[in-house]
């Protein structure tokens, strides 16, 4: 607990140094409090809170808009249930036609996104940190936060594969880069070994690269997970084969089988 403490008084002062709250812009502001308890109030606000709050005053929206803040506020979110007690749960996304739902749940919320109303279906292909990536069936990926109800389309794929064979996707963090990652990986089925094409993008350059990779399996099924830094499919290597688990690791860019 005191080392959670110290780490949480250091990142306040972290943010305090680069921050200073000004009121100027908006007089009517009732109180005006020393920046590390600003900080410290917002840090324990919900994104809801928070939402309703930044366009307060400038200052208020550089600190709470910081990179730092931002990800501060995501650690404590993920580690403080305490002060976070509203957890949201995305079911499906369909078009507003199809009227199902998947389970039981206490109560319903209905998302509005910009694809709501488009007549294409989507994919959730993943979700990290509160955002969400979005696949349709023209292949193109999105980037979603429904909290804060934005929504980024990603560049075009740079490879030549995308209609010549399948695709399957992934999504991850990178920690190291603090960066997240999509990782679509084309696959053409022929004479082994199959060839796979990897392009991956990154949200921090906004763009995508591409690996060429010859990867002894006869294709990579279901939805790909996303832990410690590796993506994991189920693999099989032809028909007669078992099945297996084939990793990916995000940061050296190498492939390995699970034993």
């Amino acid at each position: 607990m005191a080392e959670e403490q110290l780490s949480s008084e250091i990142e306040v002062s972290n943010l305090s140094e680069k921050h200073e709250v000004s009121h100027q812009s908006n007089p009517t502001i009732p109180f005006d409090l020393p920046i590390e308890i600003v900080i410290e109030i917002f840090l324990k606000l919900p994104v809801k809170s928070l939402l309703e709050i930044w366009f307060v005053s400038k200052s208020w929206h550089s600190l709470i808009t910081s990179p730092k803040f931002i990800k501060y506020h995501l650690n404590l979110s993920a580690n403080h249930n305490k002060y976070f007690t509203n957890h949201n749960v995305i079911l499906s996304i369909t078009q507003p036609e199809h009227k199902f739902k998947d389970c039981f749940v206490m109560e319903e919320t209905d998302l509005d996104y910009h694809m709501k109303n488009s007549g294409i279906s989507f994919t959730i292909e993943g979700f990290i940190n509160g955002l969400v990536c979005l696949v349709n069936k023209e292949n193109e990926v999105f980037l979603w936060n429904p909290t804060i109800r934005k929504c980024k389309k990603l560049p075009n794929f740079r490879t030549q594969l995308k209609n010549e064979g399948y695709c399957t996707y992934g999504f991850g963090y990178d920690e190291i880069h603090d960066d997240y990652m999509v990782v679509c990986i084309f696959s053409i089925v022929g004479c082994p070994p199959h060839f796979q094409e990897i392009d991956i993008y990154s949200l921090k350059k906004d763009s995508w690269q591409i690996i060429h990779c010859s990867l002894n399996v006869l294709r990579l099924i279901g939805s790909c997970k996303f832990v410690n830094g590796k993506f994991y499919w189920t693999t099989r290597i032809n028909i007669q084969s078992g099945w297996s688990i084939t990793s990916f690791n995000l940061i050296n860019e190498k492939w390995s089988k699970v034993e």
